[in-house]
């Protein structure tokens, strides 16, 4: 209902008056409008597009909002049969419609009907949403899968964000290194996907993959991608950190390889080998001696490795770390050695042979004018 004051209109509480002077409908303050459906509207106008509905709905939303009665008359809103109780129909429905054609997308993208899904595209739904069962998006479901590849590339062209993220805060491509499906995450690369996503804890790929073990091919391919090395929790374990924790020695290699810092530690001050010699990591120990781990740094205990070793009840890993030797430690010679011994190079000896080619040049020159021969320049 609505007052006159002053020569104007004035809307009561709850009434809100919308651009052009025209009422806006309160859906939360209409009786007969369930209060569930509102959280629903969000999703629902942003998928507008999918379909000849829209056509159908925002007239009638004009329609109903619009004021058409006169002072003192009843709000036709509240009146049974009325156009509020038929937009309310019809949002009702559209809201069912729409998440039936989204559930029906999942159970398409689960199957990999490939053919279905871009047909669903081409006709203008996005596939950036949540499924409300399990929280997850096309594009993460579909990168568990086996034989993903093609399904991948049909929601990227169809608009599908390489960096959406599930409920838990997950991408793609932490979900591919997840359940080590080397396809899904190649192809997520291939398509432009950054190695340095972080899910909502702020770790990267390459930290999960070090955490599920398993096959480290991802583990490689990630960093072969120039996947950051350092990312570390919210307890400062770093990569190398849980490498060491779950004995994953293939991939504290190829960390190692690609310049992870054997000196890094964590909120308790351990580094890699405290690590080891808590949890009785010897293969992971022996690698780590033999890479050059100081075995002398402390943590905020003032403890060493091999003393965290005797505490641990680790003997025999405290035998490793007290009778290694200096003497056998071989440098790895990764990444971050080729890329310094590239630097020297050129630095160092670019200059030496521009410098021998010119002195080359003038002995040839030298020559040829002794012999008579005229020079041309170039």
């Amino acid at each position: 209902m609505r007052g006159r004051e002053g020569g104007r209109m004035v809307h009561k509480a709850g009434e809100a008056a919308g651009p052009g002077g025209k009422q806006s409908l309160d859906l939360q303050r209409k009786p007969g409008v369930p209060a569930a459906l509102t959280p629903h509207l969000g999703p629902v106008w942003r998928q507008c597009g999918l379909g000849p509905l829209r056509d159908l709905v925002l007239p009638q939303i004009r329609r109903a909002t619009a004021p058409r009665w006169e002072e003192g008359a009843p709000d036709p809103h509240l009146q049974p049969g009325g156009q509020g109780e038929l937009l309310t129909g019809l949002l009702s429905s559209w809201v069912l419609w729409l998440q039936a054609n989204l559930k029906k997308f999942m159970d398409y993208v689960q199957t990999l009907n490939v053919e279905k899904v871009s047909r669903l595209l081409e006709k203008g739904l996005d596939p950036n949403f949540h499924d409300p069962d399990t929280g997850e998006c096309p594009l993460t479901m579909s990168a568990q899968l086996e034989f993903c590849a093609e399904m991948i590339k049909a929601l990227k062209n169809g608009g599908a964000h390489l960096d959406f993220r599930t409920r838990e805060g997950m991408t793609a491509l932490h979900k591919a290194v997840r359940c080590r499906n080397h396809t899904a995450l190649r192809t997520l690369l291939d398509l432009g996907a950054s190695t340095d996503y972080k899910d909502s804890r702020g770790l990267t790929p390459l930290y999960h993959s070090v955490m599920v073990g398993g096959d480290p091919y991802c583990c490689e391919l990630l960093l072969h991608d120039y996947a950051k090395v350092g990312c570390f929790d919210e307890n400062g374990w770093q990569e190398i950190h849980q490498a060491c924790r779950y004995g994953h020695v293939q991939h504290l290699e190829h960390l190692l390889f690609y310049g992870a810092d054997m000196k890094a530690q964590n909120a308790s001050g351990n580094t890699a080998l405290h690590v080891c010699a808590l949890y009785n990591q010897e293969s992971c120990a022996r690698v780590l001696l033999f890479r050059g781990a100081s075995k002398e740094i402390r943590n905020y205990n003032s403890q060493t490795a091999f003393q965290v070793a005797i505490i641990a009840g680790n003997f025999e890993l405290a035998e490793i770390i007290k009778t290694h030797k200096e003497s056998d430690v071989v440098q790895a010679q990764g990444l971050g050695f080729c890329q310094s011994v590239g630097w020297l190079a050129l630095v160092f000896f670019l200059p030496l042979a521009g410098a021998h080619a010119r002195r080359a040049g003038w002995e040839e020159t030298r020559r040829l004018h002794l012999e008579g021969t005229p020079v041309v320049s170039a």
